[in-house]
């Protein structure tokens, strides 16, 4: 058993030399710039050898069977690059490889003040990103609600869902209680205030509503990209008035060298949510029975009822089923319930149309865009509705 042994033992010697030396090896250095590249990745295409460059750039692919090969070397941020190499029996073939940084690789570039182009990386302040196509995605007639939900840091109030109701957009919160904490909206260098301009109501205690502001005159398939500048130090590319941010806003240009006629469409139907609305109280105030109007629309009071403290004091009336003996006596036994939600909105849906034509083109010394949106939406509140017709051109013409 021993003899056995010690013959397969030699025998297993003999062997493997003999394979080893009919295969080759391939070795050599992957570097840029005179730095070898650590775990740049080493294969040969269409078979199972490979490698990883060790810390100083240097990989070592062993046991190859003689034959050519076609050898990729691959690092992120750099090109890829192949050679080929023939590989002999019981010899070391060198092959170096020298990477170039990738075009792909390139850091992200944002726009910040008058179309000045930097390197993200290279800002001393946050600056997020949000693309036009992204914006587009739901219909909206507003910019700032179309921003809800994309960035970081960013609260956005919308003022009602009235069609064209104005929004509010505070970032990283509010800093004045006093003045306006919005950010500034700056579109293609030129800036704009998205202040909410408020119209005085009757209301006895002086509110009101407001009206749109100029966010929701942006047209969003004219936008190439949103950049939202937050910190203090974006206030020194735009001021004082951009103490609260800004609101970079890139609009969409022509492509030399290429026409286009691009055409969209939208349709949105809207429905209120009047469901949970309480069903245990009529109308009243002070437990006291009273239905609004006039004569013609059955409105009547109970003769108790006091109507002195105005309609914007009034709360609640009796509950049901606990009515006074008067109000069942005028109503027969059974007193209806008014749900003042289903008489108010819209028994049909709201709806939102929006079509969108537009063309550009140009050359290499001249480019243009031009792009027309309408925009009609009828609103679930009665007479409420909006109709917005955008035009935008933008031509480029290169210094010569």
């Amino acid at each position: 058993m021993k003899k056995f042994c010690k013959r397969f033992l030699v025998f297993a010697i003999i062997l493997s030399s003999v394979v080893l030396s009919q295969t080759g090896n391939i070795s050599g250095l992957v570097s840029s710039d005179g730095q070898g590249l650590a775990g740049a990745n080493v294969v040969l295409e269409g078979t199972s050898y490979g490698a990883a460059a060790d810390a100083e750039g240097q990989y070592y692919v062993s046991g190859v069977q003689p034959g050519e090969y076609t050898v990729t070397v691959t690092y992120v941020g750099f090109t890829a690059s192949s050679q080929m190499a023939v590989v002999s029996s019981g010899e070391t073939t060198q092959l170096d490889f020298q990477l170039t940084l990738s075009p792909v690789g390139m850091d992200e570039v944002v726009v910040t003040a008058l179309g000045i182009e930097r390197a993200s990386r290279a800002l001393g302040y946050k600056v997020d990103q949000v693309v036009g196509a992204d914006l587009r995605r739901t219909p909206s007639t507003n910019i700032v609600n179309a921003l809800a939900g994309k960035t970081s840091g960013v609260q956005i109030t919308a003022s009602g869902g009235q069609p064209g109701a104005s929004s509010r957009i505070v970032i990283r919160g509010e800093s004045s209680i006093m003045g306006e904490n919005q950010p500034l909206f700056v579109v293609d260098g030129v800036p704009i205030s998205n202040n909410e301009d408020a119209i005085p109501g009757i209301h006895p205690l002086g509110g009101g509503t407001t009206a749109s502001n100029r966010a929701a005159d942006i047209d969003m398939n004219n936008v190439e990209e949103v950049s939202v500048l937050k910190g203090s130090s974006a206030t020194a590319l735009y001021g004082s008035r951009a103490a609260n941010g800004v609101i970079l806003i890139t609009t969409r240009r022509g492509e030399a060298g290429k026409f286009k006629v691009n055409y969209s469409t939208k349709r949105r139907f809207d429905t209120a949510i009047i469901a949970g609305s309480q069903q245990k109280y009529h109308s009243g105030d002070g437990g006291k029975f009273a239905i609004f109007g006039d004569a013609a629309s059955g409105a009547w009071a109970e003769s108790t009822f006091d109507g002195s403290g105005g309609w914007y004091d009034i709360s609640w009336g009796p509950k049901v089923g606990e009515e006074s003996a008067e109000v069942k006596s005028h109503y027969g036994g059974k007193v209806p319930f008014n749900n003042h939600a289903d008489d108010y909105y819209n028994s049909e849906m709201g709806t939102f149309n929006e079509h969108n034509i537009g063309f550009s083109g140009g050359n290499q010394d001249q480019t243009y865009l031009v792009n027309t949106t309408w925009i009609d939406q009828v609103g679930n509140m009665p007479g409420s509705s909006l109709e917005k017709l955008s035009f935008n051109a933008r031509v480029q013409q290169k210094n010569i």
